[in-house]
């Protein structure tokens, strides 16, 4: 059984007028996005979206459940 590494952070990207865009009981809606960040996990190194909750906190948008994708600064919100 092979474990699964913590995702490590290597670096921080502004995500100006990026958005995550999540499925909720009343359809699409989106969030900003805090910023981009190249991580590295299992040897693989991608970059992920970090949307921030109640400004203390971020978490990365692939750990939250109902996450779908992005949406860049040509999309109006949602």
């Amino acid at each position: 059984m092979k474990i699964k590494q913590a995702k490590k952070i290597l670096q921080i990207i502004p995500a100006d007028r990026w958005r995550a865009v999540y499925s909720g009981s009343n359809g699409e809606f989106s969030a900003p996005l805090a910023c981009f960040a190249l991580v590295e996990e299992n040897g693989l190194t991608y970059v992920e979206g970090m949307e921030a909750h109640g400004g203390c906190t971020v978490e990365f948008c692939d750990d939250i459940e109902s996450f779908i994708g992005y949406e860049g600064p040509e999309h109006k919100a949602t």
